[in-house]
């Protein structure tokens, strides 16, 4: 049994925030038991609202959907690097990933490599979508390069804030790296795991053709 189960994900609820471009978030009362003698709701969401995952297709023509890629993809050995600090819409470069590397704990190939900055703290303020850092895309390519399965932050975006025309996902998603975003609690799992990996589990919903699903992500720490 794991010492420490680390809920990493952001609470599905009417009216929290979104990406701008995205629809908003409403769950909805549907049945009742004093009507129907059950309870249910209605979920109505964008595939990328809250912490979710993003398929290939997201921004790769006739690139897999969530319900292709192999479930190995979406959990595995992890590591959490620590990049709290940097100045609002950094562009987090190969060197300062290489620093975390040999500061921190360095990924290998297989790993699911989650990227905290901070900027979870400004959740539900305009900051959180305006302010936040992202993966250059020289940082994409070293990541890319030591052949890692998947890349999480706890910001909005992989890439910055002002980042156009978004080139980490042009590097990680056509070569299968899939991205989690919107992840949450990584300050708390730095606490614990910081500088040891641990395991990683967030499982999308199989929704046919779909760029993107909710996941239900956790970090499982011996």
């Amino acid at each position: 049994m794991p010492r420490e189960v680390i809920d990493l994900s952001q609470e599905l609820a009417t009216g929290m925030q979104v990406f701008g471009l995205h629809s908003p978030t409403h769950v909805l009362p549907w049945a009742t038991r004093e009507a129907r003698g059950f309870q249910s709701e209605t979920l109505f969401c964008n595939t990328h609202a809250g912490t979710h995952v993003d398929a290939p297709v997201h921004f790769l023509a006739g690139g897999d959907g969530v319900d292709r890629i192999a479930l190995t993809r979406f959990f595995g050995p992890a590591v959490v690097l620590d990049l709290t600090g940097l100045p609002p819409r950094s562009h987090i470069s190969a060197v300062q990933l290489e620093r975390c590397a040999a500061e921190q704990i360095a990924p290998r190939a297989g790993d699911i490599v989650l990227l905290y900055t901070g900027i979870d703290a400004r959740y539900g303020e305009r900051e959180y979508l305006t302010d936040f850092s992202g993966l250059s895309k020289e940082g994409a390519d070293h990541l890319a390069r030591l052949e890692i399965k998947a890349v999480g932050t706890d910001a909005a975006g992989i890439d910055g804030a002002d980042a156009r025309p978004c080139p980490a996902h042009h590097v990680l998603l056509p070569r299968g790296i899939v991205v989690f975003e919107n992840l949450a609690n990584l300050g708390r799992l730095l606490q614990v795991a910081r500088g040891r990996r641990f395991t990683f589990h967030a499982l999308p919903l199989k929704i046919r053709g779909a760029s993107g699903s909710p996941v239900r992500a956790m970090a499982l720490v011996e």
